[in-house]
């Protein structure tokens, strides 16, 4: 194999290597904010909070009635064994305002929020009850790790790893050794980490508001 004939063969490698990269960068930090349906139904025109879930659900009954009941399932969510996380910081016929425990630890990912409230809204015979979770310590957390996983293992990763099989085997005198080129193709597998942070950056984002989202809407079937 010519040299010219490997650089062609290198250059593709790399371009693709490249494109799947800057793919999964985007990925993953379009995952740091909220996706449009969780945001629409709360406030369409509100600005898309990275460090808030919000959400809404409707309910039937009188405000007091179904205020008491948030609070007091809120209240008996447990952790870790049999330990409340949650405790009710104010309690109105309008909101229900929450707060987790410091240092109380759950076995589910969904309550990955440090607070909360729900605000009762009536809507004729309907309550439409709104949530807001903030995530402002798991999503300053996920910012960080996406950065460093995007940018400086990323960098090193596209540009390092390239820039060596391009000096030492690319241009090596061994035409045996150019014929490694092939091998480069291997350096695709080492950018699929931005996928994963995305993903999971986005799995527990929703999940935090499918915990509420299932408390508020079995409120129907409890006493």
């Amino acid at each position: 194999m010519t040299v010219q004939t490997a650089q062609v063969l290198f250059l593709a490698i790399a371009g693709a290597m490249f494109v799947v990269w800057a793919v999964a960068t985007r990925f993953a930090f379009s995952r740091l904010y909220p996706s449009r349906r969780e945001g629409e139904n709360y406030d369409p025109a509100a600005e898309l909070d990275p460090e808030l879930v919000r959400g809404e659900v409707e309910l039937t009954g009188d405000r007091e009635t179904l205020s008491r009941k948030i609070a007091e399932r809120l209240a008996a969510a447990t952790g870790i064994a049999g330990a409340s996380f949650l405790r009710i910081t104010s309690r109105t016929a309008e909101r229900v305002a929450f707060e987790r425990i410091p240092g109380a630890t759950t076995e589910r990912a969904g309550p990955a929020f440090v607070s909360g409230e729900v605000t009762l809204v009536p809507d004729g015979p309907r309550v439409r009850a709104r949530y807001s979770l903030s995530l402002h310590r798991f999503a300053r957390t996920m910012r960080l790790v996406t950065y460093l996983v995007c940018f400086v293992y990323g960098g090193l990763f596209v540009i390092g790893v390239p820039a060596l099989v391009w000096l030492f085997v690319v241009h090596n005198e061994d035409e045996r050794v150019r014929w490694q080129v092939f091998q480069t193709a291997q350096m695709i597998h080492g950018v699929w980490p931005p996928f994963l942070i995305g993903y999971l950056n986005d799995r527990l984002r929703r999940a935090a508001g499918a915990f509420l989202e299932t408390l508020l809407s079995n409120l129907a079937h409890t006493c």
